[in-house]
């Protein structure tokens, strides 16, 4: 009956039951693998021989053993060779090593297939690139053709809003290449200083860019060169979010070149700098430089990331190093560009912030006129960069003493940038915080709480209240209301300012250190004063050296204190020390050395062996104030006064 009616089981079904442990073993596999043996063209050899119809089963035992020998040499078995996909399995396996080579070489086929086609469409769209760009440039460049300017000189601003007419009309153009020839337009309105015009042509570049997903790079490029606008515009999140942007996108492409990914760096070490978040953009800067320096080595690159890193150095106060990246960014610029180009005069310009604050004013004053020189010609006047030059150039004046020239350059600056750049402007804060202190030593008070309260508004709006740019503003406010002897008023203002730089662990805020102890001093408490002034001593010699502004300042309202508090030896020391410190102006020519002079001689003449030292004193008070001072200034004749007194009383006082 078995052999009859019954349906013999497929080999591959037997299980461990039944002994195929032992079989496997038997055959030194596993009963997985066994099964996996005998599962196909055994298992199909057995079941045919086994069939109940002989018409179904092998014709003759030749038959049969044909099969076992097609299995044996990997060839498709009679009982299923109809099947296309069971025969080109068979091939592959009796063909291995030859399939092998041969699909490796399909692959390379196809992979240099696709990189042509690739190229091809990437030459393509170059060539129309090119094309669009010539026809465009053509079109614009009608604009002077005499026929159609008929002798009026076209300018390049208006050869810009000409284009950028053009594309807003232009309904043709492919949505890509559109965008393409708005982040060039926009990069020149850039270069130009209209940032507002450059800003809105970009973001409409970026916007295409982003619905296009066979531009990562270009959308890259386009939003780096965005995050530079917005940052000069103030807006630094919005910079932020389009150079992280760019970031993903470069990173995205296992092609993006290194150099994409510096500039990228370089956009975020700069955003860095102006959020005053030095020790990142410190990081950042070193990152996008090593970058720069791989080979093939692009020399203005270069320059630029070693420029960021001078910045980020110079605001960790690193000045060393960043005096050395700004030599080597000139020096690489320089030769790419040129010795007259903008961005030159622009490091010319950050060499002359370096030496101010290093207390090398006259070295300052040569850099930071060598910077407007070059940048006007190249920018014309109304340049953000040409005004922040010229406001820069007043701020040496205001270091070296020079007020009246301070103010000729620093109040028309702040007038072109509330105009061109508008009242919210970061640039503008920066200027009035300036224009300021210039105005507390022309003794125009008013003035200085009007430009300190205005950029506080600024910068309060712009970044919060703790921003350093406020705080900066708040503490010349409070300056302000020590001069004025509103001591409540300035109490509160610089007591904010000391919270905030204890909370941030600000180290380096020398001038509040003096002003809070001269706070004191007013307040008849010399003693806390002569605490507050020794420890802002302390760090300003440790980090500026003796002779520098901030150390002078420091001895000298030491002095102050010290005299106050009955020390009068110790005074004449501390006012000794200012004037020697003083000298990093030579013969310490200075309108705040003069007051340090006077003071020194007010004690002097107080002893009958010093009373020729202080008539001395009081001579080159008078000369030095009547030659930086205006003739009505109150401090001339308080000058010219107390030099009477010592010249016509010698009775010690």
């Amino acid at each position: 009956r078995a052999v009859v009616d019954g349906e013999p089981r497929q080999l591959s079904t037997f299980d461990a039951d039944e002994n195929l442990g032992a079989i496997a073993a038997a055959r030194q596999c596993s009963p997985l693998s066994l099964q996996k043996l005998l599962r196909g063209d055994l298992e199909i050899i057995v079941g045919r021989a086994l069939k109940k119809n002989p018409a179904e089963r092998y014709a003759s035992v030749q038959a049969m053993a044909d099969d076992i020998r097609r299995y044996l040499e990997n060839r498709p078995i009679m009982a299923r060779a109809d099947s296309a996909p069971y025969r080109l399995r068979k091939f592959v396996r009796r063909n291995a090593l030859a399939v092998s080579a041969a699909a490796l070489i399909g692959i390379v086929l196809l992979g240099s297939a696709i990189g042509l086609a690739v190229a091809a469409r990437r030459t393509a769209h170059e060539a129309r690139t090119t094309l669009a760009v010539k026809n465009f440039l053509f079109g614009l460049f009608n604009a002077v053709d005499p026929n159609a300017a008929k002798g009026k000189a076209v300018s390049a601003r208006e050869l810009l809003d000409r284009g950028r007419q053009r594309l807003e009309n232009e309904q043709q153009t492919d949505p890509v290449l559109k965008a393409e020839l708005q982040a060039v337009l926009g990069r020149i309105y850039f270069q130009l200083g209209l940032f507002a015009q450059a800003r809105e042509l970009q973001l409409q570049a970026v916007d295409v860019l982003k619905r296009s997903d066979d531009t990562p790079v270009l959308r890259a490029r386009t939003e780096i060169e965005l995050s530079g606008t917005l940052r000069e515009l103030g807006e630094l999140d919005a910079a932020g979010s389009a150079v992280e942007d760019a970031d993903l996108q470069l990173h995205s492409q296992v092609d993006s070149a290194p150099q994409d990914r510096a500039r990228a760096l370089d956009a975020r070490s700069r955003i860095a700098v102006s959020r005053r978040e030095f020790p990142q953009a410190r990081v950042l800067a070193a990152a996008a430089v090593e970058l720069a320096r791989q080979e093939p080595v692009d020399d203005e690159l270069l320059g630029n990331s070693v420029l960021a890193a001078g910045n980020a150095e110079w605001g960790i106060k690193s000045l060393v190093a960043a005096e050395a990246d700004y030599r080597e960014a000139l020096r690489l610029l320089s030769r790419v560009q040129g010795a007259d180009s903008p961005r030159v005069g622009m490091i010319h310009g950050n060499l002359a912030m370096l030496m101010r604050s290093s207390s090398r004013y006259a070295e300052a004053l040569e850099e930071a006129q060598r910077s407007l020189a070059i940048a006007t010609p190249a920018l014309g006047f109304e340049h953000p960069f040409v005004i922040n030059s010229r406001a820069n150039l007043g701020l040496t004046y205001y270091h070296l003493g020079h007020y009246a020239k301070a103010s000729e350059l620093l109040e028309p600056a702040a007038d072109a940038q509330r105009r061109l750049l508008g009242k919210e402007d970061p640039a503008l804060a920066g200027t009035l915080i300036n224009l300021g202190l210039v105005r507390i030593e022309r003794l125009d008070l008013d003035g200085a709480e009007h430009a300190f309260t205005e950029s506080l508004g600024i910068w309060e709006r712009r970044y919060g209240r703790d921003f350093p740019g406020a705080q900066g503003a708040l503490q010349g406010l409070g300056v302000v209301n020590l001069r004025r002897r509103r001591l409540d008023i300035a109490t509160e203002q610089l007591e904010e300012v000391q919270s905030v730089d204890e909370r941030k662990n600000v180290l380096d805020d020398y001038v509040l250190f003096y002003t809070l102890g001269e706070l004191h001093r007013l307040r008849k408490d010399p003693v806390a004063a002569a605490t507050l002034e020794r420890e802002g001593l302390r760090r300003a010699a440790r980090d500026t050296g003796e002779r520098s502004r901030y150390t002078a300042f420091s001895h000298h309202y030491l002095g102050l204190a010290l005299r106050d508090s009955g020390d009068r030896d110790g005074a004449i020391k501390e006012l000794r020390a200012a004037l020697v410190s003083f000298a990093y102006i030579p013969n310490a020519d200075h309108p705040w050395a003069a007051t340090s002079r006077l003071e020194l001689a007010r004690l002097l003449a107080a002893r009958g062996e010093t009373r020729k030292e202080a008539r001395q004193l009081a001579t080159e008070v008078l000369d030095i104030r009547t030659r930086f001072l205006p003739p009505a200034d109150p401090r001339i004749e308080e000058a010219r006064s107390e030099l009477s007194l010592l010249q016509g009383d010698p009775t010690p006082r």
